[in-house]
């Protein structure tokens, strides 16, 4: 049977309509070659006596500065650190302009990072005392109770999250507690001992620079570290998701951050606003440094790549996907579009969103940069991170040098840079353990561990090389001379021993993952020649020298007749990640197949067939009296291949809509889908294989033009057992979903297709060639988009 769906659907009032239309007819005004945006678009409620009354107006931009660059921006959103590369191009120019690698920057100029000069910074965030202020959730996966302009994917509203309180009345905050935007600011701290007032959102290098401030009364337990592990499910990240998950829980508690999902029930998804709101601040930064430097101003093209670690889920693309809209959005720096072509708006999704794999990234990086490597060779990727180190390994292929094939599948372990730190802190909390004296004055031995790791990271970790046998020495105010302690005055002295105790473990764990790529590439009789090493962890000597010890070490044991080199770009050791997804973006080609890796699917109501639907209990529709049955049909299965533009089969959908209510506007909404697992249609939302799919998003259609223009007949039903049935208006019309690269943009087509213009099915699952409104006098009425770039294996053109 064809899968025709049909809905009962109470109209919403005209002066949505009105409004409605008011809004699009304000998006669609331009001045000159670009659209003008129109920002703040009013509301409209019913005042006491039933008049129309304006809450909020529409309110014009001030005039913009005309636009002559478009950005590339490449962010790689790391475990411990983050980094943020571009390149710049005026608009008239091609791609092919910016491939040489020196034309790729890297942002700098970090708040409270000393130098000006490092090229990442630290993926931490520490949350104030009372709630934060923010924009709606946006969210794909969650509908909303209000209906926008005409021709949109619309989100949840605040309102409409479980858990969720509205900005001006957060859960668990007095009407005197005062709710702050989320900043940079510097901080306040009240005298020791007086409660947590702090209002202000650190993140980055901030959070360091506030927490070693004698005095501060801000509660460390709000410090959010490596929050990136909640998105990764392997084994050896568990520890940190499980750690994470106490502190989610507690933010959660103090309404702090917003509930995903059921109230009662963890949720990956939980992280959504820890993520969301160090982007934010990470592009806020960057638009200020392109603005500064690049001559960047509203209106200019930007487009994002974002990297993706190669052991990753679809999910946690989504969730960071997600989180990258709304940090746009609260931002201002780059645009969203709702797929109308009529420019891009403060809205929507992500255009064409690229996700790069992390290991492609920096390999691309290193290939423009090395000549180590030739066509048909065997390399391993070594990322060393702050807070993962994985690998994998590939063959490259022929000239531009690619990446062709996988040869081992990517491994890793949670042995990062900043576990270093931690064994430092470890090191000298036990050899300050005696020293009580030291806490006389108010500090804590936390404190002094804290602040003598500030020096360990930015000089020790950077500088020593524990194969060189080196000695040092940290600086602890007030210790007491000790010689068998190896104490002295103000200064804890530090041999070959200590080193090796904070290095030696981490080392060897880094080796092995190393390790595990090389042996099993020779299983494979595969010969891996050149190690490519990128990373913050990877500037370390130690790791390095390290590293290469090992290799030779391997070598020998291994009786290899060829010697395996270990490849670094000095210039961009730790930057290597996101300046090379700029490159990798400009090149999407090189990716895998576009093999859809979620299914989509609209919730439809279909007449009750027992064959087809099984002991589903059907509802009977008040309007016509028909049996019908709610179930998911996915027009856009997992595990098939897809190309860069596909025109989907056309889903018929049917609405009725009572007489009683023709002084309403005809409003046709349809819920979008998204599941990881499940492939097979017409099952309901409550059925086992639907149990994962996520809401992505309700898409409107204002059919109201049909009633006011004539072009539908009122139905006069046979009267019920009991001699009452109404009179409605019946309104059929198809959604066409089209895959355009990595957007998914649905048209909604009235009149709906016939029978003989459908290939197949009307369960939009088959594709079809690219025809476009073959049948006669076919309008669009609507067309909404959203990003589908999660959908696909990284690196997916």
């Amino acid at each position: 049977m064809a899968a025709s769906t049909r809905q009962t659907s109470r109209s919403t009032p005209d002066w949505r309509r009105d409004l409605a239309l008011i809004a699009n007819e304000a998006g669609s005004f331009a001045a000159g070659p670009y659209p003008r945006v129109l920002r703040g678009v009013g509301t409209t409620t019913l005042g006491p006596s039933g008049s129309r009354r304006l809450t909020a107006g529409l309110t014009n931009e001030p005039k913009r500065r005309v636009p002559k660059s478009r950005f590339k921006v490449g962010i790689d959103y790391g475990t411990t650190f983050s980094g943020v590369s571009y390149a710049v191009n005026k608009l008239n120019e091609d791609d092919d302009s910016v491939l040489r690698s020196s034309d790729v920057k890297t942002i700098k100029n970090w708040p409270h990072e000393p130098t000006g000069l490092a090229e990442q910074v630290p993926t931490e965030s520490w949350y104030p005392a009372v709630p934060m202020q923010r924009t709606a959730p946006y969210n794909q996966f969650d509908s909303p109770k209000y209906i926008p302009r005409i021709g949109r994917v619309l989100h949840r509203d605040e309102s409409d999250i479980e858990g969720y309180s509205a900005p001006d009345q957060p859960h668990g905050a007095r009407h005197s507690e005062k709710l702050i935007e989320v900043s940079d600011a510097s901080g306040i701290h009240d005298q020791p001992g007086a409660p947590d007032k702090s209002t202000e959102f650190l993140w980055g290098y901030s959070v360091a620079f506030h927490k070693l401030q004698y005095g501060h009364n801000r509660d460390p337990s709000r410090i959010i570290e490596r929050p990136k592990l909640m998105l990764l499910g392997t084994s050896y990240t568990e520890h940190g998701r499980r750690k994470l998950r106490h502190q989610i829980d507690a933010l959660l508690e103090q309404k702090l951050i917003r509930k995903y999902g059921k109230m009662s029930e963890p949720d990956v998804r939980d992280v959504r606003d820890i993520v969301t709101d160090y982007l934010t601040e990470l592009l806020r930064h960057t638009k200020s440094q392109l603005s500064i430097y690049e001559d960047y101003t509203e209106g200019c093209p930007v487009e994002f790549t974002i990297a993706a670690p190669a052991i990753w889920s679809s999910e946690s693309s989504r969730i960071l996907q997600f989180s990258m809209e709304a940090a746009i959005l609260a931002s201002g720096f780059g645009s969203l579009t709702d797929g109308r072509r009529s420019g891009l708006i403060r809205a929507g999704s992500i255009d064409n969103l690229f996700i790069g794999p992390e290991p492609d990234c920096g390999i691309t990086w290193l290939l423009h940069n090395s000549h180590e490597t030739v066509p048909g060779s065997v390399i391993t990727s070594l990322d060393c991170g702050g807070g993962t180190v994985d690998a994998v390994t590939y063959q490259v292929g022929d000239y531009p040098l690619r990446l062709t094939r996988k040869v081992v599948d990517p491994g890793g372990d949670n042995c990062g840079g900043s576990y270093l730190n931690q064994e430092f802190k470890a090191l000298v909390k036990y050899r300050l353990r005696d020293e009580a004296y030291l806490c006389e004055t108010g500090y804590t031995l936390d404190y002094i561990a804290d602040k003598a790791c500030m020096f360990f990271e930015t000089h020790e970790k950077r500088e020593k090389d524990v194969l060189k046998k080196p000695c040092g020495s940290v600086e602890i105010p007030n210790l007491r001379g000790d010689m068998a302690k190896n104490f002295e005055n103000n200064v804890m002295m530090m041999d070959q021993d200590d080193y090796w105790k904070i290095f030696g473990k981490i080392l060897g764990r880094v080796w092995q993952v190393l390790k595990s790529q090389l042996d099993a590439a020779l299983e494979k009789n595969e010969q891996v020649r050149v190690v490519f090493m990128f990373g913050g962890f990877a500037g370390a000597p130690s790791l390095r020298s390290y590293i290469n010890h090992k290799l030779a070490q391997y070598g020998k044991d291994m009786k290899l007749l060829y010697t395996i080199k270990l490849i670094q770009d000095a210039r961009k050791t730790v930057a290597a990640i996101s300046a090379g997804s700029v490159l990798r973006a400009l090149d999407p080609r090189l990716g895998p197949k576009r093999k859809g890796l979620s299914s989509y699917g609209f919730l439809c109501r279909e007449p009750f067939e027992a064959r087809l639907h099984g002991r589903a209990i059907p509802d009977i529709d008040p309007v016509d009296g028909d049996q019908y049955v709610a179930v998911l049909n996915y027009f856009m299965p997992k595990g098939q291949d897809y190309l860069d533009y596909q025109e989907l089969e056309p889903i018929r959908f049917c609405h009725t809509f009572l007489k009683e209510d023709e002084d309403r506007a005809m409003l046709c909404e349809e819920l979008l889908y998204v599941s990881d697992t499940a492939t097979i249609s017409h099952k309901k939302l409550t059925h086992p294989s639907n149990i994962n799919a996520q809401e992505a998003g309700k898409i409107v259609t204002d059919m109201t033009f049909l009633k006011d223009e004539n072009m539908i007949e009122l139905i006069s039903p046979e009267p019920d057992s009991q001699g009452i049935r109404e009179p409605y208006y019946k309104i059929e019309y198809d959604l066409v979903p089209i895959i355009e690269k990595r957007n998914l943009r649905i048209e909604a087509r009235w009149p709906a297709s016939s029978s003989d213009d459908l290939d197949g099915d009307r369960s939009g699952m088959k594709p079809r060639k690219r025809r476009r409104n073959t049948q006669r006098n076919v309008n669009v009425r609507m067309t909404a988009q959203i990003s589908i770039a999660a959908t696909f294996e990284p690196g997916t053109s």
